[in-house]
């Protein structure tokens, strides 16, 4: 089953109502069993993520406050009681809540509402906080934007120290939004190759096209999770609203990964009944080239492969050369065991 992650984020404007209707929405979909949805926020207090002095890193065409502190402080108003009420509004919908906190405070709130943690890009080379996370014992989900090899397998080996629960890593690249020739999807297969006993995801801040088409290119990577900013206005400016889907945008992501699963389909090499008439009439039997006459014995001169398999298989040939013939034959004959003599 794929795992999407709707990341909510602070796109709701500390608006519960905003919040609530985003959770209906996402509920309302219909995943035809092949995901599993969640709905994830942001738990942080402005003053403890960023000091006075923290410049902004994203598109400030479209988010026009500079300061980090600035900018997060405006949506930090939730309290733990209304993420309780957010949270019971997913079990309502029947979707996971999720949440990642900033903060070791933020974090034991939460962590009661939560069967699994996220870490934000971030913070993987934030080891305090890190060790925090690893100490609740629950599956871990890790966005590695802006980490080299080093510093993930640092980070992997802390958790690991703490934590044997499975972990997550996400393929993310830290622009807002990132242009999509600087999606680098490629770092998906790298992850997996490099870390084996991870499961591979992708984290996504490409502004997506009507085709979703940087999303579906990282599903081609066997991803098994996918993590999107959601919001109920992509025209909006500001906050993650830019770079996020909507719910057309969703509903069109689940009609894919039901087209995605069927033309993966399920079944071992050894499985071709849907090739059963090609199996038959493409492939080839054993065919006399000329007359023969009984007792003849078979070499490659005097027989052939043709189309269609209706007599012996071609895959026979070493099995038929030096055999000898209990009957006369016709030009062009399609062979059978029965014509074999010592058969």
């Amino acid at each position: 089953m794929f795992d999407v992650i709707c990341e909510i984020g602070v796109n709701h404007e500390n608006s519960l109502e905003k919040a609530l209707n985003m959770i209906k929405d996402i509920g309302s979909i219909d995943t035809k069993g092949l995901v599993k949805i969640s709905a994830k926020f942001q738990f942080y207090k402005a003053e403890k993520l960023a000091s006075k002095i923290s410049p902004a890193y994203w598109d400030i065409t479209q988010e026009k406050t500079t300061s980090q502190r600035e900018l997060f402080k405006k949506f930090d108003k939730f309290s733990i009681n209304d993420y309780k009420l957010l949270s019971k509004e997913c079990d309502n919908q029947n979707i996971e809540f999720m949440a990642t906190a900033f903060d070791e405070e933020s974090l034991q709130a939460i962590d009661p509402l939560v069967s699994r943690h996220k870490i934000a890009s971030a913070d993987l080379t934030n080891i305090p906080l890190v060790r925090e996370v690893a100490k609740l014992q629950k599956p871990i989900i890790l966005s590695t934007g802006a980490s080299n090899e080093e510093e993930i397998r640092n980070t992997c080996k802390e958790i690991r120290i703490l934590n044997p629960y499975p972990i997550t890593l996400l393929h993310c690249v830290l622009l807002y939004p990132t242009p999509d020739n600087k999606a680098n999807l490629i770092y998906i297969d790298e992850l997996r190759d490099k870390f084996p006993n991870t499961k591979v995801g992708y984290s996504d801040h490409t502004v997506p096209d009507k085709n979703l088409s940087i999303i579906k290119l990282a599903f081609s990577k066997d991803i098994v999770t996918l993590e999107k900013h959601y919001t109920f206005n992509k025209k909006l400016k500001g906050n993650d609203h830019y770079h996020s889907i909507d719910i057309s945008d969703l509903q069109n992501l689940i009609k894919f990964l039901d087209w995605y699963k069927l033309a993966l389909g399920n079944k071992g090499l050894d499985d071709r009944s849907n090739e059963e008439k090609a199996i038959k009439h493409a492939r080839r039997s054993i065919v006399s080239k000329v007359p023969l006459k009984k007792g003849s014995i078979l070499t490659s001169d005097v027989i052939t492969t043709k189309r269609p398999a209706h007599g012996i298989p071609s895959i026979e040939w070493d099995n038929i050369i030096g055999k000898t013939l209990n009957q006369d034959l016709k030009a062009d004959t399609s062979l059978s065991w029965s014509m074999i003599l010592d058969h």
